[in-house]
């Protein structure tokens, strides 16, 4: 959802900068994503289009990126990307390939980091036009050199169900709280389903599906929701349910279980009808004390 927001977000204003001041172009792809293994270096590039009736020359510049802020970073250590030429030339109505090289520093740890190359347009009074300026955004994965035909993966993400409120059969839902821990340094996207059951019934489970929205985990961080079930069975009341989560770190098939037990209300029960019992003796208690003052 991030991520085509920032593309959205680049597109409106590339648009808006293009009826401003006549300036048409094009980038393809907008978003570039790519695993490389710690120590390997790749090529890639980015296609320019230049829809206007004279050259165009441009200047390639490379900034760090934050997608939880949304913050362009310049001079960031986490810089990936070497492009051999500043600037290039491109002819009217035409389109060019632009390369470049994904080359992270040895020790770069696994995990997910974030890079705009910024295309601007130079006047011809060699001044650099970045308002005109459009962007693609690489995504890159590093991963161990021992996985590379898995990928990116991880297992370092934990999950955890609790509940927050076990309701009243029939009156008030039941209330649970998933949290879905990131611990490594890839982006997540969590998915998965929580399975409610009745231990000693067979009516069928519910499921309710997590992080709906596709939000994104970023490292270190946890992702937490609370769900309400509002379905109950007479069997719930005698006996007692389980939630179980079944989750997965969306990056690759790695998943997590949890579950959390939720007692019957039997107790509740037997609470209640001593109360009643209680109730009803100092009642019949207090009529016997009255007609005994009559008398």
């Amino acid at each position: 959802m991030k991520l085509l927001r920032i593309l959205f977000t680049l597109t409106v204003i590339y648009t808006l900068c293009s009826i401003s001041n006549t300036y048409a172009s094009t980038l393809t792809p907008a978003i570039n994503e790519i695993n490389l293994a710690q120590g390997q270096r790749v090529l890639s590039s980015v296609i320019f289009g230049n829809d206007e009736d004279r050259d165009v020359e441009i200047l390639i510049t490379v900034y760090g990126y934050n997608p939880q802020t949304e913050e362009i970073i310049e001079n960031s250590k986490d810089l990936f990307i070497k492009a051999d030429t500043d600037t290039f030339t491109v002819k009217a109505n035409s389109k060019r390939e632009i390369p470049y090289e994904i080359f992270p520093v040895n020790n770069q740890e696994k995990g997910t980091y974030f890079n705009l190359v910024v295309l601007s347009p130079i006047q011809g009074d060699k001044d650099i036009s970045i308002s005109k300026g459009i962007s693609q955004l690489v995504v890159l994965h590093i991963i161990d050199p021992q996985e590379e035909v898995l990928g990116a993966t991880t297992e370092d993400f934990s999950t955890k169900i609790e509940v927050l409120n076990k309701g009243i059969p029939f009156f008030k839902p039941l209330k649970l709280k998933y949290t879905v821990v990131n611990n490594s340094n890839y982006v997540l996207n969590p998915t998965g389903r929580i399975e409610i059951l009745n231990k000693r019934s067979n009516y069928k489970p519910e499921y309710v599906y997590i992080n709906t929205q596709k939000e994104k985990l970023y490292p270190k961080e946890a992702l937490e929701k609370t769900i309400t079930i509002d379905n109950w069975h007479i069997s719930d009341i005698f006996s007692e349910r389980v939630a179980k989560g079944n989750i997965s770190n969306g990056l690759d098939s790695n998943t997590k279980q949890s579950e959390v037990y939720i007692g019957s209300y039997v107790y509740e029960l037997m609470g209640g009808l001593v109360l009643l019992v209680g109730i009803f003796i100092l009642i019949k208690s207090l009529r016997e004390d009255i007609k005994k003052k009559k008398n």
